[in-house]
């Protein structure tokens, strides 16, 4: 009893209160708190995880929440407790979307129906009264809407349905008041699948999970993990964290956050995901991201504040929709002073352009945010949209970006009778393990994969950005760049000065070994690109980018010989941070260019920020992943050119909806105007065309 009273208590305090409940649902009221229909996707999100919830469901017009459940009283008070929580944190942050349409649900076109069935053997005054309280929340709807927001779409449907009201024709008040709320609904259920795809970006996963802790296996809240907890997950179950895995072996399915279909390969040491479901198998992760800081809490915060935004193209459309209330209404006064006829007139003002017009980039923009999630790419809106569909100059940070971020041998050369290629690699790698360097890095992974054992030396002294030195086998060996071992320590590489030069040609970076001041070997090493390096910069060309172009602060030897790889237009190199930004500006004050960037932001965030589009790849800093317009969750560069191809997609989509929806709305008023289709034809006719712009806008869905 306690309990129930405390939760009544905190649901007061959190601006909700417990309208009404049955078994099985409870419907909460909110007050002093405005639901929209971005607030109600993150609602319905987070409510979805809570086992024995069977649905959830926003009325935004009541500002109400309906949850449905198991009829279990402890999924009541997670329900409870839920909601309290929810509306006393910051979520209670709201979002406003351009194009928002109030919920709509089936009753009053139930009833419309049942009233025109019995219409024709009514009594007048009977049919009188029915008729007016049948259509009244479409007349109480114009009334608020002209007092509220000025003269809207609803006050000229208001007006067309009171003139057949004032004419005293029930069975065209009838009907047109049920194609209205028929066209309006089925405009409801449509946007309402977008919102529905993106609730699945947003849908937190799960609620308890096993961790070890004092070689015990305990259940505990997801709220209660710390970092570094070891993390169980068997087959069938999400991971919560990101993290990596330190014992067993599962095949994990990772299509939520990236679109790859087949499940991958987990083993010791693999990097595993948050919001991905493992097949098979089971794995043990340790918990390097939690909480907001995994990559599914940064992908709902992206598309939440993506939503919240007004691009070009919608704030364009709304102004265009309110326009054309106007004139509709202005073209129906002129019909009524020219002709008199007042069915007519009422059969124009059923003729709205606004519909159409409003809600079509929003639902287009949430289909193709969703179908670029899938395919491993967040694009941010839709300025993001606008500005990528005309990006036709495309710039490449290479470090991290082109390149992974690591790098391999690719030559290992003995000078000495007694030590082979693999005698070499293993002292080096002995004596890098120490020092988390990219060159170190990469030369102990050879040596691991290489199988080699590890060889005993003395004390590791680092002279920083040289190389080392140690004693091996009682000899003084010494690893380093070419300053280090032929300036600084005067050792002479001269015999070999032709291969070197080679190495140097083909942009290798070189490691020197000496022992004992005599050259026993070389090590060169080139910084790995990417898999789809190539691929992408041929699709970009494909698709219409004028230039690819790279930035570096790399040796131009470097930096050339990764352009002949994979064809880019130009290069830059030996540049600075400020230079890269500097190169970016002068590109934008070329004629027609529009620039996308693609970096990292490590070095390169000032030309992230002053780009037209700016591209953070996965390994991005969490800065540059803040601030860009497009963000790559795949750690691939090729969903750059998957996210051009969706956005000018989705502009085409757009412009096609406006061009079609103005014109036949424009032959429909026509039609009107000349008396050639009545109110009901008008309604019908309009009704049609604006479903079918907005099926028309699920098409990035489709492909």
């Amino acid at each position: 009893m306690n309990n129930i009273i405390n939760q009544n208590l905190k649901l007061k305090k959190s601006n909700i209160y417990i309208a009404h409940e049955i078994p099985k649902r409870i419907r909460f009221k909110a007050f002093n708190v405005n639901l929209n229909s971005i607030s109600s996707i993150k609602i319905i999100a987070f409510f979805e995880k809570i086992q024995g919830v069977t649905a959830t469901r926003i009325n935004l017009l009541a500002n109400s929440v309906i949850v449905n459940y198991d009829n279990n009283i402890e999924t009541r008070e997670k329900i409870i407790d839920g909601i309290i929580n929810y509306f006393s944190d910051e979520n209670t942050e709201r979002f406003v979307y351009p194009g928002e349409i109030e919920q709509k649900d089936l009753f009053h076109i139930s009833r419309s129906i049942v009233l025109l069935l019995f219409l024709p053997i009514m009594p007048q005054t009977l049919k009188n009264i029915l008729t007016f309280i049948s259509v009244s929340p479409l007349l109480l709807r114009g009334i608020k809407k002209l007092f509220l927001e000025g003269i809207k779409a609803d006050v000229l449907s208001a007006l067309a349905v009171l003139i057949s009201l004032l004419r005293k024709n029930y069975l065209a008040a009838n009907l047109t008041y049920l194609l209205i709320e028929t066209g309006e609904y089925l405009e409801y259920f449509t946007t309402n699948q977008a919102d529905k795809a993106i609730t699945k970006l947003l849908n937190p996963s799960i609620e308890k999970i096993w961790v070890e802790r004092d070689n015990n296996l305990i259940e505990i809240n997801i709220n209660d993990i710390d970092i570094n907890d070891i993390v169980s997950v068997n087959a069938g179950n999400i991971i919560p964290i990101d993290g990596t895995v330190i014992s067993g072996g599962a095949l994990v399915d990772e299509s939520s956050l990236t679109g790859e279909g087949i499940p991958i390969k987990k083993e010791i040491n693999d990097y595993a995901l948050s919001g991905s479901t493992v097949r098979e198998g089971a794995i043990k992760i340790r918990a390097e991201k939690i909480g907001i800081e995994t990559i599914t809490a940064r992908i709902s915060s992206y598309i939440l504040k993506s939503l919240a935004s007004k691009s070009n193209i919608q704030r364009y459309s709304d102004k265009l929709g309110d326009r054309s209330v106007f004139i509709t209404l202005i073209i129906a006064s002129i019909v009524y002073i020219l002709t008199r006829d007042i069915k007519r007139t009422a059969s124009v003002l059923l003729v709205d352009y606004a519909c159409a017009i409003k809600l079509s980039p929003s639902v287009a923009f949430k289909s193709s945010m969703y179908k670029a999630t899938t395919e491993g790419v967040i694009i941010k809106g839709g300025n993001a949209f606008e500005k990528l569909s005309r990006a036709n100059v495309f710039v490449f940070d290479k470090t991290g970006t082109l390149t992974s971020e690591h790098m391999e041998i690719t030559d290992l050369i003995s000078f000495h009778q007694d030590y082979n290629e693999n005698d070499i690699l293993a002292m080096a790698a002995s004596l890098e393990e120490h020092y988390n360097h990219p060159v170190g890095q990469a030369i102990v992974r050879h040596a691991r994969q290489k199988e080699l054992k590890h060889i005993k030396h003395s004390d590791v002294e680092y002279i920083i950005a040289h190389g080392l030195k140690a004693n091996v086998y009682e000899k003084q060996v010494l690893v380093g760049s070419n300053h280090f071992i032929e300036e600084d320590e005067d050792i002479s590489f001269d015999e070999y000065d032709n291969k070197i030069k080679s190495f140097i040609l083909e942009g290798k970076t070189l490691l020197y070994m000496t022992m004992d001041y005599e050259p026993i070997g070389i090590i060169a090493l080139k910084e790995k690109l990417r898999h789809d390096a190539k691929d992408t910069i041929i699709a970009l060309k494909k698709s219409g980018a004028v230039k690819v172009i790279m930035l570096t602060g790399d040796e131009k030897n470097k930096a050339m010989a990764v352009s002949e790889e994979i064809g880019l237009d130009e290069v830059y190199y030996k540049l600075l941070p400020e230079d890269k930004s500097r190169i970016i500006e002068e590109l934008k004050r070329e004629e027609c260019n529009i620039i996308a960037f693609c970096g990292d932001g490590i070095n390169d965030a000032p030309a992230l920020s002053i780009a037209d589009v700016s591209i953070a790849v996965y390994n991005a800093s969490d800065m540059a992943k803040d601030v860009a317009d497009i963000v790559l969750i795949k750690n691939e560069i090729y969903p750059v050119v998957t996210a051009k191809e969706i956005a000018v997609d989705t502009m085409d989509i757009i412009n096609k909806n406006f061009n079609i929806s103005t014109g036949l709305n424009s032959l429909i008023l026509l039609s009107a105007s000349t008396g050639f289709i009545g109110p009901l034809s008008a309604a019908f006719l309009h009704n049609i065309l604006t479903l079918s712009t907005l099926l028309n806008s699920f098409l990035p869905l489709k492909k």
